[in-house]
């Protein structure tokens, strides 16, 4: 069966990894590139048990930490940024991103990822 769509609006579309996003959050609240700090997102971190919710993507290329590991898996490694989910502010963050056109190359989302830290900046004060 085919839909006719020719009435449905025309929109750019951004499409996020919502368990990296946490991670990507987490990195421009502190000032960091999402696409090279080790970085975790967890749900409790006096468990050693608890589940990490998002892993920056260096953290699952170089350490095999991903989402659903757990807290005591993660290296002990100084590098290494460890954060208590704030689910509060993931839910703000993704409401308030304008709508994009789809990047891809590395360049891009580098630029993205800066523009965005500097749009979301009065976000993170108001929660400090």
């Amino acid at each position: 069966m085919k839909y006719d769509t020719s009435s449905f609006p025309r929109v750019p579309v951004f499409c996020i990894d919502s368990k990296s996003f946490y991670a990507s959050v987490e990195c421009i609240r502190r000032g960091l590139p999402p696409l090279e700090t080790f970085l975790v997102v967890i749900g409790d971190a006096s468990r050693s048990g608890s589940v990490v919710l998002a892993a920056s993507p260096p953290m699952k290329k170089n350490f095999g930490i991903k989402t659903g590991s757990r807290y005591y898996e993660v290296p002990r490694d100084p590098r290494i940024h460890v954060v208590e989910a704030s689910m509060s502010t993931y839910l703000e963050f993704s409401i308030s991103l304008p709508r994009l056109n789809v990047c891809t190359s590395t360049a891009l989302m580098r630029a993205f990822f800066a523009t965005i830290q500097v749009c979301m900046e009065p976000i993170f004060r108001r929660q400090e």
